[in-house]
């Protein structure tokens, strides 16, 4: 798979960062003077345009070491490290967040990275 495709296909996970939706069209740019070249996408549903970062990860990427970091926080109640995470946003505040419940105790927490 070549890197255009790649970083398409990643796109398309994300969305656009103003309105969230999907339909994105990726350009590469080499006419900058740059050393690299550099990829840029307009959101087809709202107009932004925005600069994709080709080095970032996508959450699935991250997920599971994030995961791991906070189970091994325990669980504040009991101490328990059987943890279900359930990664969380608030539309309105655009907060993320991990939603923990001990499957020992119960108690439900928000984790803390």
């Amino acid at each position: 798979m070549d890197k255009l495709t790649e970083v398409q296909l990643k796109l398309q996970k994300v969305g656009c960062p103003l309105c969230f939706n999907t339909r994105l069209e990726l350009v590469l740019r080499c006419d900058l003077g740059q050393d690299e070249c550099i990829y840029t996408a307009k959101c087809l549903h709202c107009g932004n345009v925005f600069e994709v970062n080709t080095k970032s990860e996508t959450m699935e990427e991250l997920e599971p070491a994030l995961e791991d970091k906070i189970k091994k926080n325990g669980c504040p109640k009991c101490g328990g490290h059987d943890l279900q995470v359930n990664f969380r946003c608030d539309l309105a505040s655009q907060d993320c967040f991990h939603v923990l419940t001990c499957q020992a105790c119960g108690h439900v927490f928000v984790g803390k990275g």
